[in-house]
This record gives structure tokens, sequence and C-alpha cells, in this order.
């Protein structure tokens, strides 16, 4: 069977799983990674710079992430420090206003006494 797209040819073995085989495939590839090479080596590059300067910069991110995470982690305290105790006050206050059976007891809903 021939992909038309990709003009390589297909093969499927009998796992199940594609091969891609044709003569000038590896060649061409061959053929581009040393073009690719040349390139790069008159920029002066070397492939242990590459390797090195990609290590590096997974570092980067990986301490970069948890940097942000240790910076929310500090913003996550310094807001409990405020909400935490006004919602403990609030929740507090709400059970104290409460009767016996639940009800929330409303200032103005009790009878006043005219008597001075």
């Amino acid at each position: 069977m021939r992909l038309a797209s990709s003009g390589l040819a297909k093969e499927e073995s009998v796992d199940g799983t594609v091969l891609w085989w044709e003569s000038g495939f590896l060649i061409r590839l061959a053929i581009l990674s040393l073009v690719v090479g040349v390139v790069l080596a008159a920029l002066g590059f070397s492939p242990f710079d590459l390797l090195d300067s990609l290590r590096r910069l997974a570092t980067r991110i990986y301490d970069m992430g948890f940097a942000a995470i240790e910076k929310s982690l500090r913003y996550f305290l310094l807001g409990a420090v405020i909400v935490f105790p006004v919602w403990l006050v609030v929740r507090v206050f709400r059970l104290m206003g409460r009767t016996s059976g639940g009800e929330v007891l409303d200032p103005r809903s009790q009878p006043r006494s005219l008597e001075p």
C-alpha cells in the first residue's frame, strides 16, 4: 500500500505495527543530517553544547516552576492570616445567635418593652 502524501511505502507487520521503508529514505535522512551538522559546525555549535543548553533549559524551567509554587504558597499564607480569623469570628457569632431549635435570633423580632 502506498501513501500519496508522504511518498513512502507502508507495510504492516504481523503484530499490527507499521513499518516504514524505502531505500532512499535512509539516504535522504543521512544527507540531511550531514548538511545540518555542517551548518551548525560553521556557526560554532557542537553536539555537547546543544545537549548542555537543553539540560540548563530544563533545569531553569524546573526551578521556575518551584519558585512559582513557593510564591503562590506565600500569597496563600498571607491571605489566610487575615481570612481565617475573620471567618472564625463570623462563624462564632453566627453560632451564638442561634436558639436551641436552630433558628437564628433576629433582634427586630423580639418584643420591645415600652417601660423605661
